[in-house]
């Protein structure tokens, strides 16, 4: 016998693609371009989820006005529209005042061989000020293999540029099959740039090619290891290093201060076949500092030799919450759930790292996890109630894989002030899907 879908159900789970609220659209768009960059992300978070076409004229309508920041959001979202819907907005803005608009554009059309659009991003490129050009090389790939496009940006390499705009343009410009001789030739006359961050930069890139370039950029790094973190991505090629330089760049997992920083560095030196950030990274997991023991503890679990399972389940018994939730987290990749109840003990005094834990407990599919996601959806910290809302459809999709959600009828957003009778009528509905049968 049949029965009648209940009212949470019905409210949670589709049997057609709802119509989307224009209102709703309207204000996202809005909020897209907010000075408020927590807004403006999440904004475009959603507006990313719905790939909604409506969207594309009001995206067009409001671009010119956003601050930078949305501007770059709004480019994202047409790229993510069919060529066909977004033609007539990259056309018009091809003659917007701001650079990045019409670099954008011009990217835009030259992907689809659009006449002339090549020459056109060139010439944003060359002309545009010094302190726009680092933003505006993603728009490049794809494209740096023309001609013009690479002049460019060959043009960037000069004594007097700044060093963001050296590193940005080496990312793009390194990567370019058959063209590195003349990369080389531009870079050379920067190591000796009088500028230290530029110098640095010219001797990354260099230092695969010559191991007179790799020791002065050891001897740099030696006096100065903060350059690092701006450069490590020009080291991250098919050159072999001198391992003087890889012990050096070992040497400055001692000096980080962020997680990222930690785990970029490891993977280098892993990438590189060296062993010279093993002992850092033990050390590291007795700092002061959580989130680096968590970054040095998962930088050890990437390493073959680093770490165990058994030492990985010996740390969820811990005090440490963020070794915690990095251990479980590491398990599970290993397809090892057991971490699970760790993460769940450890989810009332996660503190400061409740984002953290809300993202590693939405990772496990398991029951288990669901309500105190739910709980997370009332959170004090919107990152928290954003990563709760997208790991909890993603938990559900894992664990009814042959239903249809349809999570925007329930009527949450993370960015609501009232959220309350949207969270009860998803505990309602859970409550009732999740009896015993």
């Amino acid at each position: 016998m049949t029965r009648a879908l209940s009212p949470w159900l019905a409210c949670c789970l589709a049997v057609a693609a709802p119509a989307q609220n224009p209102t709703e659209l309207e204000r996202l768009v809005r909020d897209l371009g907010q000075e408020r960059g927590d807004a403006s992300y999440q904004a475009y978070l959603e507006l990313s989820r719905r790939r909604d076409a409506a969207a594309v004229p009001l995206l067009a309508k409001g671009i010119t006005g956003f601050p930078r920041m949305g501007q770059q959001y709004a480019v994202y979202l047409l790229q993510a529209q069919p060529f066909e819907t977004t033609r007539a907005v990259w056309t018009k803005l091809l003659d917007a005042e701001a650079p990045f608009l019409r670099a954008a554009a011009a990217a835009a059309l030259a992907k689809q061989n659009e006449r002339g659009a090549v020459d056109k991003l060139a010439a944003v490129l060359r002309d545009a000020a010094e302190n726009e050009r680092a933003g505006l090389v993603f728009l490049t790939y794809g494209l740096d293999t023309h001609d013009p496009v690479f002049a460019a940006l060959l043009s960037w390499l000069h004594p007097g540029a700044r060093s963001n705009t050296v590193v940005a343009a080496l990312q793009r410009l390194a990567t370019i099959e058959g063209r590195r001789d003349a990369v080389r030739a531009a870079v050379e006359p920067l190591a000796t740039a009088a500028d230290g961050a530029t110098r640095a930069a010219a001797l990354a890139f260099l230092a695969g090619f010559s191991r007179e370039h790799a020791a002065a950029l050891t001897k740099l790094l030696q006096a100065e290891p903060e350059r690092l973190q701006a450069i490590r991505y020009l080291l991250d090629n098919d050159h072999k290093l001198p391992a003087a330089l890889l012990e050096v760049i070992a040497a400055s997992l001692a000096k980080a201060t962020q997680g990222y920083e930690i785990t970029q560095t490891a993977a280098l030196l892993r990438r590189q076949g060296s062993a010279a950030g093993a002992a850092h990274l033990r050390e590291l997991l007795r700092h002061e500092k959580a989130e680096l023991r968590a970054a040095a503890l998962e930088a050890l679990a990437q390493d073959g030799g680093g770490i165990d399972d058994k030492d990985l389940r010996a740390l969820l018994h811990g005090d440490d919450v963020g070794c915690v939730l990095t251990a479980a987290d590491l398990l599970r990749r290993r397809d090892d759930p057991s971490g699970l109840e760790a993460v769940l003990a450890a989810m009332p005094k996660a503190g400061t790292q409740r984002l953290q834990a809300t993202e590693v407990l939405a990772r496990f599919r398991d029951r288990r996890a669901v309500a105190p996601l739910l709980d997370l959806l009332d959170d004090g910290d919107h990152r928290v109630r954003s990563a709760a809302w997208f790991g909890l459809q993603e938990l559900m999709r894992g664990l009814f894989p042959y239903r249809r959600f349809d999570f925007e009828k329930c009527g949450y957003s993370p960015e609501s002030a009232s959220r309350q009778a949207s969270i009860t009528t998803l505990r309602a509905w859970w409550d009732a899907t999740n009896k015993p049968r």
